[in-house]
């Protein structure tokens, strides 16, 4: 873990692969939320895995999973109230999606210009 960050990625889906390529092609430390016994989590269960270890003092990212974040981690989601991209209009529907988020973090953390629209497209 190069540069203190943990990105946590719920149930796999064509959204969630995709951040996860972007992840991984911008050096981030990927870890896959996984349920009580080891097993990848899946749309019915990614909020009530436990939560798992990451290095003290990291930075970490919660994307679709866990329900109740530790103190200081940060939430990527869409899906329930509460979430910062639920709820918003269809007018600003990139920036709301996970993807969006995720995005825009990387962008700000000044490593989004490894790729391109290319990657996304």
């Amino acid at each position: 873990m190069r540069n203190n960050r943990v990105w946590i990625l719920g149930a796999s889906d064509p959204e969630m692969e995709l951040i996860e390529y972007l992840l991984r092609k911008c050096g981030e430390s990927v870890v896959y939320a996984v349920d009580e016994n080891g097993r990848r989590v899946h749309p019915g269960n990614a909020y009530r895995c436990p939560v798992p270890e990451v290095p003290e003092g990291a930075t970490v990212y919660a994307v679709e999973c866990i329900d109740e974040l530790p103190e200081g981690w940060r939430r990527i989601d869409h899906h329930r109230p509460g979430d910062p991209g639920y709820g918003c209009p269809p007018s600003i529907f990139f920036s709301a999606s996970s993807i969006g988020q995720v995005i825009a973090e990387l962008d700000l953390l000044g490593v989004a210009s490894i790729f391109s629209a290319a990657d996304i497209i």
